[in-house]
C-alpha cells in the first residue's frame, strides 16, 4: 500500500521574545523602560509545540489525532499542511491536501462567498475552468443559494463552515486534513458533511482528523494517534489507543476529584463553621451586612450530630470519584453525636455542577428507621447502578432532625465525576429496551 503522509522526527518549537522586542509601537516605546531592569525580559524562551514526533500514515487511511488542550494536535495538521515549516525533521506528502483548519480559514471577509470560491479553488490548485465546472456543486452542497453571491463578512459561522467543508471537499483531493470544525452547524448538514466522508473512505481517499469528540473519531476512524505535550504517545487502532487515552484522562481526574476532596475535608473537620454565631451556624446563608446579598454557605447546622467525614468507594471498596454509568456506588459517611439523637435522619443530594439538582433521597424517605445514635458511628448509602450521565457532579451529605432542624448540612462540599461514552442527553439513563414489531 503506498504511503500517503510520512512523518519522520519532526520538531516544531515557537520562539517567545523577550518583552522589549515586543515594543515596537510609540507607545511601547513609553514603557518600554520600565522592564529594563528585570532579567527575566530579555531572555528568549521556546515553546515545545511537537517534538520528534514520526508517524506512517497509508492512502486510504482515515486517521484521528486526539489529546488534551495544548498537546499539539492542531500543529502537527499545520505541518502537514504545509501552513508553517517544522523546525527539524523530514515531511512527505503524496497529493493533492485539501484542508478544512478553522471556520472561514482563507476567506476574504470583504468580497462574496464566489469570489472566495475562487481564490480557495486556486489556492488549492485548480485551475479556473475546474472550478467553474465545480462551482454549482460546491454552492448546491453548501446550501447558500443567493447568498453566494453577498460578502462573506455576512456569514454566520454556519454558513462559514458549510462553505468551508463544501470547497474543501469538491476539489477532491487525495488528502483531506480536518481539524475540529465538524461541530459546527445544524444537525442536517452534519449528516451530509458525515455521509461526504464516508463517500471518501469508500474511494480510499486519506483523511486525518483532530477532535475532541471521541464519538466522532470512533464512527471515522480506522486509526488513531494520540499527542501528550507534542509528543506521540500511542499510535494504533481506534478503540485501543481511546481506551488508554481515556484511562489516563480517568486518572487525572481522579487525582483532581481526591485532591479537592482532601482540601474539603478540611472544611469537614475542622472546629468552626464558615458562620459566627449560633444563630447563623443554623442557616444556609451567611449575612454580609444591610443591603448586601447573602452569602451561600458550605456548611450548617446545630452540630448535635457533626460529619467528620464522607468517602466515595467502588464496588471493591477502593475510594474513588470518577465512576462510569452503571458501577456500584458506596457513599460512606462517618459521623460523631455529641448526646443522645432520637431519630436522627441522614441525606444525600446529587447536583449536576451547572446547578441542576439531579436526586436527593434521605433515610426517612427510603423508610430506613434509625432508633437513637451516640457517639460515633457510620452510615453507607449504595447506589447499585448509578444511572447518571456523563457530568462533573457535586455532593450534599446532611443530618437532620425529624422536622427538618439541622445538625450538620454539608452544601455542594465533594465533587465526584461519571463518564459515559454514549451521546445520549439529560441527567440519567433508565434501563429501556426496543419493541420493534407490528
Amino acid at each position: 500500500m503506498r504511503t500517503a503522509i510520512e512523518i519522520e522526527k519532526v520538531c516544531k518549537y515557537y520562539s517567545r521574545f523577550s518583552r522589549l522586542k515586543q515594543f515596537r509601537t510609540i507607545k511601547g516605546a513609553l514603557v518600554r523602560d520600565l522592564w529594563r531592569n528585570s532579567p527575566a525580559t530579555t531572555r528568549e524562551k521556546h515553546t515545545v509545540a511537537l517534538k520528534d514526533v514520526s508517524l506512517k500514515i497509508e492512502s486510504g487511511v482515515t486517521l484521528g489525532i486526539i489529546g488534551l488542550n495544548a498537546s499539539g494536535k492542531s500543529t502537527l495538521l499545520r505541518v502537514i499542511a504545509g501552513i508553517t515549516k517544522p523546525t527539524s525533521g523530514r515531511l512527505l506528502v503524496n497529493g493533492k491536501i485539501s484542508t478544512l483548519l478553522e471556520i472561514g480559514a482563507g476567506f476574504h471577509p470583504e468580497i462574496s462567498g464566489r469570489e472566495n470560491v475562487y481564490i480557495n479553488g486556486t489556492i488549492l490548485g485548480l485551475s479556473r475552468s475546474e472550478i467553474r465546472s465545480k462551482f454549482d456543486k460546491i454552492v448546491e452542497f453548501a446550501e447558500l443559494g443567493e447568498f453566494i453571491d453577498y460578502p462573506v463578512k455576512t456569514y454566520s459561522s454556519g454558513m462559514f463552515m458549510r462553505l468551508g467543508f463544501s470547497v474543501a471537499v469538491n476539489v477532491d483531493p487525495d488528502v483531506l486534513l480536518i481539524d475540529e470544525v465538524l461541530s459546527v452547524g445544524d444537525a442536517v448538514f452534519a449528516h451530509k458533511c458525515y455521509d461526504k466522508l464516508f463517500d471518501y473512505k469508500r474511494r480510499k481517499k486519506t483523511i486525518v482528523i483532530v477532535s475532541h469528540d471521541l464519538n466522532a473519531i470512533r464512527k471515522l476512524c480506522d486509526e488513531v494517534v494520540w499527542l501528550h505535550e507534542g509528543e506521540m504517545k500511542e499510535h494504533g487502532a481506534t478503540e485501543q489507543v481511546i481506551g488508554h487515552y481515556m484511562e489516563e484522562v480517568t486518572e487525572g481526574e481522579l487525582a483532581r476529584y481526591a485532591r479537592e476532596h482532601d482540601q474539603n475535608l478540611d472544611t469537614v473537620t475542622s472546629n468552626e463553621s464558615e458562620a459566627g454565631d449560633e444563630f447563623e451556624r443554623k442557616l444556609p446563608y451567611k449575612a454580609q451586612g444591610p443591603g448586601k446579598p447573602v452569602e451561600p454557605l458550605k456548611r450548617w447546622g446545630s452540630k448535635e450530630v457533626e460529619i467528620l467525614s464522607v468517602v466515595m468507594r467502588n464496588e471493591k471498596g477502593a475510594e474513588q470519584y470518577v465512576f462510569n454509568n452503571g458501577d456500584t456506588v458506596f457513599i460512606e459517611i462517618d459521623y460523631l453525636a455529641h448526646k443522645r439523637i432520637e431519630r436522627p435522619i441522614f441525606g444525600v443530594g446529587i447536583f449536576r455542577t451547572d446547578g441542576v439538582w439531579c436526586y436527593g433521597t434521605n433515610t426517612s424517605i427510603d423508610q430506613v428507621k434509625i432508633p437513637c445514635i451516640d457517639g460515633q458511628g457510620k452510615v453507607v448509602v449504595r447506589f447499585d447502578n448509578l444511572a447518571l450521565l456523563d457530568a462533573s457532579y457535586y455532593l450534599d451529605v446532611a443530618a437532620h432532625a425529624e422536622n427538618d432542624h439541622p445538625y450538620d448540612y454539608l452544601n455542594q462540599l465533594f465533587t465526584f465525576g461519571v463518564r459515559h461514552d454514549r451521546p445520549e442527553m439529560g441527567i440519567f439513563r433508565p434501563d429501556h429496551a426496543w419493541i420493534i414489531g407490528d
